[in-house]
Parts: structure tokens; C-alpha cells; sequence
């Protein structure tokens, strides 16, 4: 089981030269689509394990929404080996994510 847990923009840097894989969700607080895909993060974090999940509200880390070019929330990076894998926009399903992390 992987605990979803809210970071900001240096910890997110030093998460991805640690090389583990990290899926980020980028989100507001008044965003009630982020407030649904959260819900849906910690359903699913319980059956990974090799996998950092992590939040990040982008207001108060704008520099991270600049470096990643994100610009409408809920948004999604799959990192691997401090690499953009994958992007998501929108509310995703708990299967469609196992389906992206298991490629």
C-alpha cells in the first residue's frame, strides 16, 4: 500500500533524482474535479506498492506549472527515472491508471 501525500515543488524535484516512479497529481483547492480524482488516488494507491504518489496544489508552487507546461487541473505525470512517462488531463479512473502504470 502507497500513502497519497501532498508535497511541494523542491520535494517533488529531489523525489524524481531519488529514480523511483512517481505519479503526481497537480491540483487547486477549489477545483472540484481534483477533489474527485484524489478520492480516486487513495482508492488506488492501496494495490501499488513500487509507486510514489504524490499532490501538489499549484498555487502555491507556480514554478512547477510552468516547467511542466500545466495549465488546467486535475493533471497527471507519470515520472520514471525523473522522466515524463505519461500525462493525464482530467479526472482518470482507477483502471485506467493501472492500465498506464503497467505499461
Amino acid at each position: 500500500m502507497t500513502e497519497v501525500r501532498q508535497i511541494n515543488g523542491a520535494e517533488l524535484e529531489e523525489l524524481l533524482s531519488s529514480g523511483k516512479r512517481v505519479l503526481a497529481d497537480f491540483f487547486m483547492d477549489n477545483c472540484g474535479p481534483c477533489k474527485m480524482m484524489k478520492v480516486i488516488l487513495q482508492d488506488f494507491a492501496i494495490t501499488e506498492e513500487n509507486l510514489e504518489i504524490v499532490t501538489m496544489e499549484l498555487s502555491r508552487n507556480p514554478e512547477i506549472a510552468t516547467k511542466y507546461e500545466i495549465s488546467t487541473v486535475p493533471y497527471l505525470i507519470l515520472f520514471e527515472q525523473g522522466e515524463v512517462k505519461e500525462r493525464m488531463l482530467g479526472i482518470q479512473q482507477k483502471t485506467t491508471l493501472q492500465e498506464i502504470i503497467n505499461r
